[in-house]
């Protein structure tokens, strides 16, 4: 019986990926001696999943703070294209940043 619930619980952990960090291991079915290898894999698996919202947080925070300046660098070319009367192949090439 251990040998097979230490396959489930084997496979279960192998099979784990960044989309399942919000999933636990249960360990009801654990015996009580071995209760704390799960305990600390879930433990873990929280760090995993704070970690990785803070890294999407910070990625769409960045990407937000790119397009700001970016956005104004597109209206000023823009402006000045429509000033000076520059060619619309200037203006195309200048604009696909």
């Amino acid at each position: 019986m251990l040998k097979k619930l230490r396959q489930q619980r084997a496979e279960r952990i192998r099979s784990l990926d960044v989309s399942e960090l919000r999933s636990r291991i249960d360990t009801t079915k654990c015996p009580t001696e071995l209760q704390a290898i799960p305990f600390r894999l879930n433990e873990l698996l929280g760090r995993l999943e704070e970690s990785f919202d803070r890294e999407c947080a910070i990625t769409a925070n960045v990407a937000h703070e790119l397009r700001t300046p970016l956005a104004g660098l597109r209206a000023t070319i823009s402006a000045e294209a429509k000033q000076v009367n520059t060619p619309a192949s200037a203006y195309r090439c200048a604009t696909t940043f």
